[in-house]
């Protein structure tokens, strides 16, 4: 199972939820897939994309969570999603999600084909984690057993290049 993924901004709640609708669910399929305007294009893009699952938090009537159950393929930038959260009550009570640029990559199972950037913009930071740990059994050259466990933090930030001024050069 893929890492949980929660966003809320690219979704929101269908009609029928009111104050005190409490709703924890795991593994919801996608009951529909629409067609969408990729916000970078204007297009509309075809309705694709299969397999992917969600789970849902709401409480008291207020969508808290919305993550990635379980990875599908084929879905495209601006493709517009609606998970059924509660189909018993005598409304259909839904989740839409609407597919932007990062939730994209999350929903899809890796495809370089369906990858879409995700945007960095100046002043953004972008942070990994690199951990090395040994092997266990692992042993040094003498035969005796060697434990390690190393963590570093990198945090790079994005700084618009400054164009150098050529107008005082010289050409030869």
């Amino acid at each position: 199972k893929p890492e949980r993924f929660e966003f809320t901004s690219c979704c929101s709640l269908g009609t029928g939820f009111a104050a005190g609708d409490d709703y924890n669910k795991t593994g919801l399929e996608v009951a529909t897939t629409e067609a969408g305007t990729n916000p970078k294009t204007g297009n509309t893009n075809t309705t694709s994309g299969s397999n992917a699952k969600f789970d849902v938090i709401i409480h008291d009537g207020v969508l808290k969570s919305v993550s990635v159950n379980t990875r599908g393929n084929g879905y495209v930038l601006g493709n517009v999603l609606t998970v059924t959260v509660d189909s018993d009550s005598d409304s259909n009570k839904t989740v839409t999600i609407t597919l932007d640029d990062v939730f994209l990559n999350y929903v899809n199972a890796f495809d370089e084909n369906a990858f879409s950037a995700i945007p960095i913009n100046e002043g953004d930071k972008l942070q990994m984690i690199f951990h090395i740990s040994s092997h266990p059994g692992q042993q040094d050259a003498s035969g005796d057993p060697v434990y390690i466990s190393r963590s570093a933090l990198i945090e790079l930030q994005v700084y618009q290049q400054q164009q150098e001024d050529t107008t005082s050069l010289k050409q030869p």
